[in-house]
């Protein structure tokens, strides 16, 4: 079982909760992390590599896939911050696109039903450790509730999708405010 996170080694990227989570269920269950896109210079670098990770430098996108794709889930654990602000988040998508159900409180920002974000992965209800490392038992264990993980995105975040929303929002902005 393998789970991704993609994204600087930094304490508000939670990687630190990731981590500590990871070095718990290593002793329980059979599990790999890969943490990909970081550097020597990020705060959680070297952290990362004492875990036992493997910690994969960032990477061209063309060759980030073949990571996504060997992972049983994606995970990433933000600031309240972030959260609020950052919106939805490109590595979100990334995963979806492969198949790979997330964890992760942007989860929030999903517009689907609430059945279908149950397909898509888990917003966990805390920032607390072992709150992480029981969504991950949960999707580990339960791989078949989220074979439509990439179906259910495609239908509101495919590209066609997006480009006639925000074609939708352009119109109505410059009908309202044209002179």
């Amino acid at each position: 079982k393998t789970v991704i996170y993609i994204g600087r080694f930094y304490k508000e990227k939670g990687v630190d909760k990731i981590i500590d989570a990871f070095n718990n269920l290593k002793s329980s269950i059979d599990i790999n992390l890969i943490l990909v896109g970081g550097s020597k210079s990020d705060d959680l670098y070297q952290a990362a590599l004492d875990s036992g990770a493997k910690v994969v430098p960032r990477v061209p996108n063309s060759e980030l896939v073949k990571y996504i794709q060997a992972a049983d889930l994606s995970v990433a654990i933000y600031s309240n911050y972030i959260v609020k602000f950052g919106g939805f988040g490109r590595s979100t998508l990334e995963a979806f696109a492969c198949g790979v159900p997330f964890i992760s409180q942007n989860l929030i920002h999903f517009i689907g039903s609430k059945k279908e974000l149950k397909e898509l992965g888990i917003i966990p209800q805390s920032l607390k450790i072992d709150e992480l490392e029981s969504c991950i038992k949960e999707i580990l264990n339960n791989p078949e509730c989220y074979l439509k993980c990439r179906e259910t995105a495609k239908k509101y975040y495919d590209f066609d999708v997006t480009v006639k929303q925000n074609l939708s929002v352009y119109s109505h902005c410059f009908k309202q405010y044209s002179n």
